[in-house]
């Protein structure tokens, strides 16, 4: 049987806690809802511009009229039961914890408060991420590095996107109007942002509350980036395409010994 979910009422309006997503849902309508994620995390609590309208996150300035700053209890706190299943811990062991106790592997952190740079994998080689220098550099090879800022980077999915030679840890950059053939041992890579890639480097240097960042982008032992094969991106397409754009315009191009007659030679 499913397990019902606690309530928190937030100014009178009942909210559905959902820690597994992290997110609160109007009880009466579901599809507003308020993640976690858009909140700051205080460290005893969250906080949040609420517009007292629309019973939702305020998207305004804070001294507007609807506009109501408040508290929020930490998820470990308004559902307990739902955060031992998400991070797979007893109950009792949440006593006295906080959710950055719990969201964020304080091993981890530790050691990058140490000092152990960030290491993202890609095509099964190790990336160190260099935060300050806005750059990967694969680890026994100081010959190359991906600098993030000449990649694509798509605001909507937060995510840099480049094509990769697998050999010589490269990215390779591809002119869509003028490729005719594809490199061998290319593919199609997609990195995470840098908040991502080092949050605690990114606070650091932004000057964010690190807990706050740590608890929207927690940090990973086994980050990898997302390998995509060439096959299924559209480089094929544009291939053919530009192939046989090439055999259409040598085929409409005029014969040699004809362009020699217009031009009164041969007669």
């Amino acid at each position: 049987m499913e397990r019902k979910l606690p309530e928190y009422s937030i100014e009178g309006t009942p909210f559905i806690v959902d820690v597994n997503k992290g997110e609160l849902r109007k009880v009466t309508k579901p599809d507003n809802i308020i993640s976690f994620s858009n909140m700051q995390y205080i460290g005893s609590h969250y906080t949040l511009d609420y517009d007292l309208f629309t019973k939702g996150l305020s998207f305004f300035t804070k001294d507007a009229l609807n506009t109501k700053v408040v508290e929020v209890p930490q998820m470990v706190n308004l559902d307990p039961e739902g955060m031992a299943q998400k991070y797979n811990i007893p109950v009792a062991a949440l006593q006295g914890k906080t959710d950055f106790d719990i969201i964020v592997d304080q091993d981890l952190l530790r050691e990058r408060l140490n000092g152990n740079l960030p290491v993202i994998k890609i095509a099964d080689h190790d990336f160190i991420v260099d935060f300050p220098l806005k750059e990967l550099r694969p680890k026994n090879d100081f010959n190359t590095s991906i600098r993030l800022h000449e990649l694509h980077y798509s605001i909507e999915e937060e995510k840099y996107k480049a094509f990769y030679h697998i050999p010589s840890h490269c990215i390779v950059d591809i002119n869509p109007a003028t490729i005719k053939e594809i490199p061998e041992n290319l593919v199609q890579i997609e990195i995470p942002i840098e908040r991502k890639l080092d949050p605690v480097g990114a606070a650091r240097e932004y000057g964010f509350d690190y807990k706050d960042l740590l608890i929207k982008y927690p940090l990973e032992s086994n980050l990898e980036a997302k390998v995509i094969p060439i096959e299924k991106t559209n480089l094929p397409y544009l291939v053919k395409a530009n192939n046989e754009r090439e055999k259409q315009l040598q085929k409409n191009k005029p014969h040699k010994s004809l362009r020699r007659r217009k031009n009164g030679i041969g007669l």
